[in-house]
C-alpha cells in the first residue's frame, strides 16, 4: 500500500493527541475533487486546513492529510480520538469505484492493526448527516457480512436504474427483481452496466474491469453449469438470484 505524502501548508499549528480509538469514514460530497481542493475548502472555513487524515481518490490513490498524531476536524465531538478518512465522490448520487473500495479496505485494516483498534464508523452514525452516502458500502468496512442484495442495488443504481418505491434497502422484492430482469450482463454488451458487471466479476473472482468480455462470459457460463442454470453466459434474473443468494 502506497500513501502519497502531500506538501500542505497549514494555517496554524495542529493540536497533538495521544489516543486513537476509532476510524470515521466520509465522502467529499463532490463528484470530482482532490485533497488539495478539500484543503482549500477547509481553509476557507477558517480551519488549519484539510480536516481529514487520509483522502482516497477514484483511482484508489491514498493521500496523506493531517498527521495521525494530530486532532482532525471531521466529526464534531469525536475529533480528538478518531482518524478521518475521506473518499472522493458524492455517494448519495454515485457509488465509489472498486479501486477506492479496495484501497479503503486495505487502509482501514492497516490502521486497525497499527493502533490496535476495531471501531469503524460512518460519519452519519455519529452526527445528523447523510455522509458517507447511501451508496457507500459501509458494512464492508465495518467487518459485517456483506449484504449482496444491497451491493446489487447500489451497483445498478450507479448504472442508471431506479428504485423509486423502496430505494436501496438491501431487501429483495419485486422492484429489485424487475431491475435484475433488465440488467443483463452479457458478452455482446461490452460497455453497458459497468458497475453491475464489476459486481459479477468480483463475485466470480475474475478481473474487475467492468467489461463483459470472453473471460467474464466464460466465468458466468461455468457458474451457471455448476448451479443447474441454463449455461447461456448471460447474467440475467435467475443467475443474479443465485449469485446474490436469493431464493
Amino acid at each position: 500500500m502506497q500513501i502519497i505524502e502531500t506538501k500542505l501548508n497549514w494555517a496554524g499549528a495542529l493540536a497533538k493527541r495521544s489516543t486513537i480509538d476509532m476510524i470515521v469514514l466520509h465522502h467529499a460530497a463532490a463528484s470530482n475533487c482532490s485533497i488539495y481542493q478539500v484543503h482549500k475548502w477547509h481553509l476557507a472555513n477558517s480551519w488549519s486546513g484539510v480536516g481529514y487524515h487520509y483522502f482516497i481518490n477514484k483511482r484508489g490513490e491514498i493521500f496523506k492529510g493531517r498527521p495521525d498524531n494530530t486532532i482532525g476536524s471531521h466529526a464534531k465531538g469525536f475529533n480528538s480520538t478518531s482518524i478521518g478518512v475521506c473518499f472522493e465522490g458524492d455517494f448519495m448520487k454515485e457509488a465509489p469505484s472498486q479501486a477506492q473500495i479496495d484501497a479503503g479496505l486495505e487502509l482501514v485494516e492497516y490502521l486497525k492493526k497499527k493502533y490496535g483498534i476495531s471501531k469503524v464508523k460512518g460519519h452519519g452514525e455519529l452526527m445528523a448527516t447523510s455522509c458517507p452516502g447511501k451508496l457507500f458500502p459501509l458494512e464492508r468496512f465495518k467487518g459485517i457480512k456483506e449484504n449482496l442484495v444491497l451491493s446489487f442495488q447500489m451497483a445498478t443504481y450507479a448504472d442508471g436504474f431506479k428504485f423509486p418505491k423502496y430505494g436501496c434497502d438491501g431487501t429483495w422484492g419485486s422492484e429489485t427483481a424487475s431491475v435484475a430482469e433488465k440488467c443483463v450482463v452479457k458478452k455482446r454488451i461490452l460497455y453497458k452496466y459497468k458497475n453491475a458487471t464489476k459486481l459479477v466479476q468480483r463475485l466470480l473472482g475474475v478481473e474487475q474491469d467492468g467489461k463483459c468480455g470472453k473471460i467474464t462470459a466464460q466465468a458466468i457460463k461455468e457458474f451457471q453449469q455448476k448451479n443447474g442454470l441454463e449455461p447461456d453466459a448471460c447474467c440475467g434474473l435467475q443467475t443474479w438470484k443465485k449469485l446474490l443468494g436469493v431464493k
